[in-house]
């Protein structure tokens, strides 16, 4: 039986696979004292030993009384083993996703082994951030939890649970995966704001323990944790790569495989479409992709005019990123090129020979059509329908860049930048840009359409980012103020409060100046208001710009995140053709897409969703799971749930390949195993036939 996680204490759902956990309370408090002090000077130069997090470490008996303290003793930890946080230049280690770019945070990690294997429900750390007045980052404090599911201590730990951590609370306590741990690791994201933060104790509560003999060990010695083939160094398992002899082994038999690419079932359509059963569906071929709701339920149309739900995946040949050896330098082993290592690559060659591309190219095709999916998605190499379309078609879709034509605001934290929509070139340029980075797909009968830029900040982080700018270099700054003065009037004190400033007059707002965090609902309200000014202008520009350069093809929105707004969600309804959504939740998050899919009466396309399982040095992301399994049962439910909203066209899975075990893009919290293919170019057999099965029901789950 597949074991579902107990998400009772984390949304309210129930135990699905209706598990019960045998619980007995447990109630372990670890008194421990970490004070720190923040002063207000700016921080200066980051470097790797300026900006190492302090680390302490305990060992906690589960069956001692509460209120034991245990002894403490200070760890050194080298850059191989620290998630560094570097909010100034990309010379050294990672930046966390969730740090404040500007003023790094400082970081206290606590580890505690165990004497026992436990699986835990919640972590509360208690103690206090204060001092500092109102934060000036995204969320006061960030804490995230992490275990490690191993039985070697210290190996590698894994995210089970994060919260945040408001100044001035007391304590926060974080919800985690019930799992059998044998370490925890908490790490505190101190914001700049607070002068002073203390921990007195942190609290864990779960049960089910069983005895865990020799532990205790120390943190491993630094040592790489990388192989020559990019694998995880320090596990053993079947299947992983011995020798270049093994990787041309596979090779040989993934080319025998590749020459018979299955075709589509009958019932189907050359795109893809369903053609059987066709009652009450008008079929008129028009020669491009287009959307049309029949019967109370959108559909995507076939250019032959059939039916079609957008089964997509992302990142299809797309091979990842260069690890440069000067951000892990303690990671790469000895033998290995001293420069930088591009694995994925350097696996295909050792695979394939150095004309890797086309075999490479094959066996992807293969293993999309193997998988069930009929549609490339994006973030996918040009390959996989320009040269791959003789070997097997697909229906696809490819990412606009703005930003490589416009002028973009300045943005830190997560989401994406906008650009300076008030510019008088900005329409002329977006056209420039696009033009060139569409070029002949606007003829391609193929394509099922555009999406643009990728999940950019639509809510209060905008203000904050144009209060930070000039505002006699940039249109956008004086289109705010003008827009505060027909909000306030002549009364600019007022629009300075509306903005937590203290202002004298309208040219106050001219210069650079620090917005944070709305405290009060009416401030961010009217901050929100503005960015849906903001979206109306960028989404109607988009729009327009693209039909005039390709009136026949979808513009499928820019794949919305976390960061969004009411306002800008409306406008962006009013003018994408099927407004796209990154949403990355266990189940698919009716709530949410019920209330955007509300706001406009358009089709939706999920440009984004996935599973994640922690094991050999990858990480979960959000929500770890067990197995493969277990993450093949959750597909289920997602794509059955999905297919049976009339609003939704189609859903497109994150990822093909797992990221790098040495991060993505210098970052090293981008590691994560999304993937049905790992980096020696292995097939995920337990996890892709799952999937597969799954995906050959679509059609039964999803009839016109």
């Amino acid at each position: 039986m597949v074991r579902f996680p107990n998400l009772a204490d984390r949304h309210g759902a129930p135990d699905l696979a209706g598990l019960a956990w045998q619980r007995i309370s447990l109630k372990i408090t670890i008194a421990i004292l970490v004070a720190l002090s923040l002063t207000d000077a700016a921080p200066p130069a980051v470097t790797a030993e300026t900006i190492s997090p302090v680390w302490y470490r305990f060992v906690a008996d589960p069956s001692t009384s509460e209120g034991k303290v245990p002894v403490r003793t200070r760890v050194a930890v080298g850059t191989a083993r620290a998630i560094l946080t570097d909010g100034r230049s990309d010379e050294h280690a990672p930046v966390h996703e969730w740090s404040n770019r500007d003023s790094p945070s400082r970081i206290v990690r606590i580890q505690f082994a165990l004497s026992r294997v436990v699986s835990l429900n919640e972590v509360t750390i208690h103690g206090s951030l204060g001092g500092g007045g109102v934060s000036g980052s995204a969320v006061d404090g960030f804490v995230r939890v992490l275990g490690m599911m191993d039985d070697a201590p210290f190996a590698e730990f894994c995210e089970v649970g994060r919260g945040y951590w408001r100044v001035r609370d007391r304590n926060v306590s974080v919800s985690i995966s019930k799992k059998p741990l044998t370490a925890i690791e908490v790490e505190i994201w101190i914001p700049r704001s607070a002068r002073r933060a203390s921990v007195s104790e942190v609290t864990f509560e779960g049960g089910a323990l069983r005895a865990l003999p020799d532990h205790g060990k120390a943190l491993p010695p630094d040592r790489p944790w990388v192989d020559c083939f990019g694998q995880y160094a320090r596990e053993s398992w079947p299947g992983k790569v011995r020798d270049a002899v093994e990787l041309r082994a596979q090779g040989e038999r993934d080319r025998v495989q590749a020459r018979n690419i299955p075709g589509l079932a009958k019932r189907l359509d050359v795109y893809g479409g369903f053609i059987a059963d066709r009652t009450g569906f008008p079929r008129e071929a028009t020669g491009y992709f287009r959307v049309e709701k029949v019967g109370g339920r959108w559909w995507f149309v076939t250019p032959e005019g059939n039916p079609f739900f957008a089964n997509g995946l992302d990142g299809v040949l797309n091979p990842g990123t260069t690890v440069r050896r000067k951000e892990f330098a303690d990671a790469f082993p000895t033998g290995c090129d001293a420069r930088e290592q591009h694995f994925y690559r350097n696996n295909l060659r050792l695979k394939y020979g150095e004309a890797y591309r086309s075999d490479w190219l094959s066996a992807s095709l293969y293993r999309l059509r193997l998988l069930g999916f009929n549609t490339i998605g994006k973030w996918s190499g040009r390959l996989a329908w320009t040269q791959g379309r003789a070997i097997a078609a697909f229906p696809y879709t490819f990412v606009l860049r703005p930003e490589k034509g416009v002028r973009m605001i300045p943005h830190r934290g997560g989401g994406g930048a906008i650009p300076d929509v008030f510019g008088p070139a900005f329409s002329a340029n977006l056209e420039k840009t696009f033009t060139q980075q569409i070029g002949e797909a606007r003829r391609d009968a193929w394509l099922l359409g555009y999406m643009v830029a990728n999940e950019e900040a639509w809510n209060w982080q905008l203000v904050r980012d144009v209060m930070a700018l000039d505002g006699k270099q940039w249109h956008i700054k004086r289109a705010f103020i003008d827009w505060m003065k027909g909000a306030h009037g002549d009364d600019a004190r007022s629009a300075g409060n509306a903005l937590g400033l203290d202002v004298r007059s309208y040219d106050d707002l001219l210069a650079p100046r620090g917005v944070t965090r709305p405290r009060q609902a009416k401030q961010r309200e009217e901050m929100e208001r503005f960015v849906a000014v903001v979206a109306e202008r960028y989404f109607e520009t988009v729009a327009r710009v693209l039909k005039e350069i390709d009136p026949n093809h979808l513009y499928l929105g820019n794949s919305i995140g976390w960061m969004w707004s009411e306002g800008a969600l409306r406008a962006y309804g009013r003018y994408v053709d099927v407004p796209s959504y990154d949403r990355y939740t266990l189940e698919f998050d009716e709530r949410f897409f019920d209330r955007v899919a509300g706001l406009n009466d358009r089709p939706i396309l999920v440009g984004e969703y996935g599973y994640t399982v922690a094991r050999r040095g990858l990480r979960a992301y959000r929500y770890p799971l067990a197995d493969d399994e277990e993450r093949a049962a959750w597909y289920r439910r997602y794509i059955e749930t999905a297919s049976a909203k009339d609003y939704v066209v189609g859903v497109f899975y994150y990822l093909m390949k797992d990221m790098e075990l040495a991060g993505r893009e210098g970052r090293f919290e981008k590691n994560m195993g999304f993937g049905f293919v790992n980096v020696a170019d292995q097939f995920n057999e337990v996890y892709g036939n799952a999937a597969a099965e799954v995906n050959r029901l679509l059609y039964q789950l999803r009839k016109p």
